[in-house]
């Protein structure tokens, strides 16, 4: 069984490495324009689409690879839909950049939050927080939790200089 679902696998990939073109005679979104600009189509759209009226430019059908590829693809969009994971009327393109998700921003706010409490790796943890923060402002799709993650951060960051500021002129006699 195995052997078999790594074939699938290395077939699938092999299909998502040489790019597809096709048409559709009943429907007005082609292949070339998912790939080439999928800001034009919604995620709803693209699940709707019946790739086996697919043609490619020369007129052939795709191949099944390539529809077994786009099949899996709708049925995990459609499923993240179900689960309102993602939003039907994203554009396919928003999806590919972090697919609605906050991954930097949440990452950043729970290493701030750890950096706090783990005091070996704490700085390391805090500076992490802020670069992954700064990240998420950019990438996420929704730049809330990394605005807080950075903010969180960085507060937390200059906290610690000040402690270790303070920490060196006890020692050196300063205060």
């Amino acid at each position: 069984m195995k052997p078999i679902l790594l074939i699938l696998f290395l077939i699938a990939i092999s299909t998502i490495t040489h790019p597809v073109y096709g048409v559709n005679i009943e429907n007005e979104i082609s292949v070339e324009t998912i790939f080439k600009n999928p800001g034009q189509i919604t995620v709803n759209e693209f699940i709707a689409v019946d790739f086996k009226n697919y043609r490619t430019e020369e007129g052939k059908k795709l191949k099944w690879t390539s529809r077994l590829v786009f099949k899996g693809a709708q049925k995990k969009l459609a499923r993240q839909v179900d689960q309102h994971k993602l939003d039907g009327d994203m554009l396919l393109e928003d999806v590919a950049k972090g697919g609605g998700r906050n991954i930097h921003g949440l990452l950043s706010v729970i290493f701030a939050g750890a950096g706090l409490f783990i005091p070996i790796l704490g700085f390391g943890l805090i500076v992490a927080a802020l670069i992954l923060g700064i990240i998420g402002i950019r990438r996420d799709y929704n730049p809330t939790m990394a605005i807080i993650g950075t903010v969180l951060s960085g507060v937390i960051l200059v906290l610690f200089l000040l402690v270790l500021i303070f920490s060196i002129g006890l020692i050196l006699g300063w205060g």
